[in-house]
């Protein structure tokens, strides 16, 4: 690696990790326990690149590796859980293999919660945004979903949780971050006022307004 690294690095930079005390994160990315591993980050795209377990790790390996990515050969390796059998609940389950068919179709307005399974605040979070779901259930260019972060892979820029994440129609590459009160009401005003879906623009003003105005009980 060392041979390599002088060559090309003005274009990749080479930097090494405790595969044992850092296992988690090297998992994060792609690699498994087994080490050595190797993978190329892409910052730009958050994009991971996980160099072939089956071929040997030496000089000439390593470059065309690099090279291949450079030239944009390469396939990106998409960390992702299994796409659920069913996904017709009121909140939309998002996997990474599902991310882009899903959140970045431009005829859909979609707001994703980012989440962790032991992340208390998202455990509180959790029924009402199913009732948020329940509230767009009849309007299917509006998706209120979900996607485990700690296991797939996802473009957003997540440093905590749960973060909620609105890419709205026809404008996926500017997505609203929602930083408002996790109310039912709060999180429905934001979802109206940010559609910008064909059928969220052909509704009424008025009734928009309505609905967007309109008070929403909730359990304590």
């Amino acid at each position: 690696m060392t041979t390599v690294a002088g060559e090309i690095q003005e274009k990749v930079i080479f930097c090494k990790l405790d595969g044992e005390r850092w296992g988690d994160h090297a998992k994060s990315m792609g690699l498994k326990k087994a080490t050595p591993g190797v993978v190329l980050m892409d910052p730009a795209t958050r994009k991971n690149f996980v160099y072939p377990e089956d071929r040997a790790i030496n000089a000439d390996n390593l470059r065309a590796f690099a090279q291949e990515f450079l030239d944009g050969k390469l396939v990106a390796n998409v960390r992702s859980q299994e796409v659920p059998a069913d996904n017709n609940g009121p909140v939309k389950v998002i996997v990474g293999t599902t991310f882009d068919s899903i959140v970045m179709n431009n005829e859909h307005d979609v707001l994703v919660e980012f989440y962790a399974p032991w992340c208390g605040h998202c455990k509180s979070l959790t029924p009402k945004y199913e009732k948020l779901g329940a509230k767009f259930a009849d309007r299917p260019n509006i998706v209120i979903a979900k996607l485990d972060a700690t296991e797939n892979d996802h473009p957003a820029d997540v440093e905590g949780f749960p973060t909620l994440i609105f890419y709205p129609a026809g404008a996926k590459d500017a997505p609203i971050p929602y930083e408002g009160d996790r109310t039912v009401d709060a999180m429905y005003k934001f979802v109206v006022k940010n559609a910008k879906s064909a059928a969220a623009a052909a509704a009424p003003k008025a009734e928009a307004a309505e609905e967007a105005a309109a008070p929403v009980k909730e359990e304590l």
